[in-house]
C-alpha cells in the first residue's frame, strides 16, 4: 500500500466524521455535491438514489460547491430534495455560482461559510424562466466551520 493510499482513505474517514458532526449539530441528513464539472441532469439519478436509500427525514441538508452549469437542473434538484424532507437547507463552504446559487434559492435556510459567496445567475441561456419554490429563507454567515 503506497502513501497516496493511507492519505485518501485517512481523507474519505475524516470527511465521514465531519458529515457526521455536521449532522449531529444541525439534527439533519446531509448530502453533498462537489464538483467542477458543469451542473446537469446527470446528478439526478445518483441524487435520488441517495435519497431514496436515506428515505424521508425531516430536516435535510445539501453542501454545495459548484460553479453552476445548466439553469433548468436546479428545479429538479430543489424539488427531489423537498420531497424527502419538511425543511431544506444549503450549506455553501466556498462557492455556489449560476446554477448552484438557484438550488441555494430553493432552500428554507441558506448556510454560508466565511469565504462563501454565491455567483451571478445566467438566464440568458434558455428561454425558460426559473423561480424559487417561495419559502421563506434565513440565510446564516458562519464565522467558523466543524
Amino acid at each position: 500500500m503506497n502513501s497516496h493510499t493511507i492519505d485518501a482513505s485517512t481523507s474519505q474517514k475524516r470527511r465521514r466524521r465531519l458529515l457526521k458532526k455536521i449532522e449531529e449539530l444541525r439534527s439533519s441528513r446531509v448530502v453533498t455535491y462537489i464538483s467542477y464539472a458543469p451542473l446537469d441532469d446527470a446528478v439526478l439519478i445518483p441524487l435520488y438514489q441517495e435519497l431514496r436509500r436515506m428515505g424521508w427525514v425531516d430536516r435535510l441538508d445539501l453542501i454545495v460547491h459548484s460553479y453552476g452549469g445548466n439553469i433548468d437542473t436546479p428545479y429538479k434538484v430543489v424539488k427531489m430534495m423537498r420531497d424527502f424532507c419538511d425543511h431544506f437547507s444549503v450549506l455553501i463552504p466556498v462557492a455556489a455560482k449560476s446554477a448552484a446559487s438557484m438550488i441555494a434559492l430553493g432552500a428554507d435556510q441558506i448556510v454560508m461559510g466565511p469565504f462563501a459567496e454565491l455567483g451571478p445567475i445566467d438566464l440568458g441561456k434558455t428561454g425558460r424562466s426559473w423561480v424559487s419554490c417561495g419559502c421563506r429563507k434565513s440565510v446564516i454567515f458562519c464565522t467558523q466551520w466543524p
